[in-house]
């Protein structure tokens, strides 16, 4: 089994459908070929973790992994600290040297047999020591990573220190053919079209000013006319007021 592995593919190909598949068939094992290991998921985005600990919380007792939640709650449950939200200094440099020096120090039972990581794009380089200082053996346990770089946030570029070997997702299976087929030759890289049929995807050409009312009435119309959100797709040119892009992420769910 491959134990060091980074799973790379652009938005909708399933990376974190798989990064929480895995951890509940590497938390459970399978009875006489595979023990179960004590895992941990982490990610950078709050957002993110809350909605990986909603899914986890869904499932039986024995296949929810040791850890799940963000970079930061990873270091809390060893006794890292906190800082001041605006305290780039501690977040991208103190915290990861303080949670590298308290995983150094953990007890074997505290370690962990793999530790997955989503949205990896994200993970600075200085973060990568905590995440394999809390791995059983640093050379041997499952590190397994998911990426996709056209979806960097952060201008950090952390890569972990060991080799990984490469699997890349190029199907779209999130969206309808309709969506991809209009947006997909936006994207970086290409992906292939595996979603179902769905409505057609609705331009609505708006600039400046225009697109402060424009896409919300919009999305107020279709969803009333008894489209899903899922199958609305906004494209705005120009700057919007936050107030009204609130609104209309409110509408769509």
């Amino acid at each position: 089994m491959l134990n060091r592995v980074e799973v790379r593919g652009g938005a909708g190909g399933g990376k974190t459908v798989l990064a929480l598949q895995q951890a509940r068939e590497l938390t459970r094992g399978q009875s006489g070929e595979r023990k179960a290991q004590r895992v941990a998921l982490i990610c950078y985005s709050i957002g993110l973790a809350e909605y990986l600990k909603r899914q986890v919380a869904n499932w039986p007792r024995k296949h929810r992994p040791a850890f799940v939640g963000t970079f930061h709650e990873y270091g809390k449950q060893w006794g890292a600290g906190d800082g001041e939200r605006q305290d780039s200094l501690f977040w991208e440099e103190t915290l990861p040297e303080q949670m590298g020096d308290l995983a150094e120090g953990l007890t074997d039972n505290l370690k962990y047999d793999a530790v997955i990581v989503d949205e990896a794009q994200d993970f600075a380089d200085s973060w990568w020591r905590p995440v394999l200082k809390s791995l059983r053996d640093e050379e041997e346990s499952g590190l397994y990573i998911y990426s996709d770089e056209n979806q960097r946030i952060f201008a950090r570029f952390g890569r972990p220190p060991v080799q990984l070997i490469p699997l890349v997702l190029d199907h779209n299976l999130r969206n309808t053919r309709q969506i991809h087929d209009s947006f997909g030759p936006l994207a970086p890289s290409r992906m292939y079209a595996r979603g179902g049929d769905g409505s057609p995807v609705r331009f609505v050409p708006s600039s400046g000013e225009d697109a402060l009312g424009v896409a919300d009435d919009e999305v107020g119309a279709l969803i009333e006319a008894g489209w899903r959100p899922e199958n609305i797709c906004l494209l705005t040119t120009g700057r919007r007021h936050p107030e009204q892009e609130a609104q209309t992420d409110r509408r769509l769910g």
